[in-house]
């Protein structure tokens, strides 16, 4: 086993790991969650991220999350991979575990934006508290004005002011900085709820459904089918949903 390891990290087999590495279709993704790695590593890294996609798009955030984990014990350091667990723990209703894991991701990089659409909504929508919301998004802005997920934050924060005209501007706003970005639509559906329309909820939850099928988005169309009394049509999601649960 010592051997093999040791032929592992050669030179030899480094070149052939840094091209195989460059083969993969997310290397650039996973080497930005984990950073400068010896190849043979960043070939693995990148496949573990792969799983881990893989397993959250089909719902299996339980397998997910094994999978991260055993990416954060080769890169403790890595915020981008404990934000992503976080968003998979807030997945599973792990409400304390996803805001602890945030919390530490922002520690590791106060400047990281990844999931934070996600943390804000968590945030919005488990504490309530408004001023830990305005004081994410406002620091998420600083980063960088032209992404979405600092206004994505500011819009929860003016749903919580109980400002919704304000909220669904900026929420639109988010939209058009980042028109496929999931968080954003359904961030408006949250919005467009509280302020009593169910049907414009259900058309932008439904959006954001397209864009990144997850279980925050399931949820939010069954509840806007039930709410507009399409019982049949939430009991189709609510089917799917449950086939692809673990």
């Amino acid at each position: 086993m010592a051997r093999c390891a040791g032929l592992i990290r050669s030179p030899d087999a480094s070149e052939l790991f840094g091209e195989l590495l460059k083969r993969q279709p997310n290397a650039s993704e996973a080497l930005a969650y984990v950073g400068k790695v010896h190849p043979a590593d960043g070939y693995h890294d990148v496949v573990s991220l792969a799983t881990a996609r893989r397993l959250a798009q089909s719902l299996d955030y339980r397998g997910a999350v094994d999978e991260l984990s055993r990416l954060a014990r080769r890169h403790p350091g890595s915020a981008p991979v404990r934000a992503y667990q976080a968003t998979c723990r807030y997945m599973m209703n792990d409400v304390s575990a996803a805001l602890a894991l945030y919390e530490r991701a922002r520690t590791l990089d106060p400047g990281l934006m990844d999931q934070m659409g996600t943390y804000a909504t968590l945030l919005a929508s488990s504490t309530g508290d408004a001023h830990a919301v305005y004081r994410l998004g406002n620091e998420l802005l600083k980063v960088d004005q032209g992404r979405a997920e600092g206004w994505v934050a500011m819009a929860q924060y003016f749903l919580l002011s109980g400002e919704t005209q304000e909220a669904l501007a900026i929420a639109w706003r988010a939209q058009t900085l980042s028109p496929s970005y999931a968080c954003a639509y359904y961030t408006e559906g949250v919005i467009q709820l509280a302020s009593g329309s169910v049907d414009d909820a259900l058309d932008v939850f439904t959006k954001a459904h397209q864009l990144e099928r997850n279980a925050l988005t399931f949820r939010a169309v069954i509840e806007s089918l039930v709410q507009c009394g399409r019982y049949k049509e939430a009991f189709v999601y609510a089917r799917e949903m449950a086939e692809l649960l673990p």
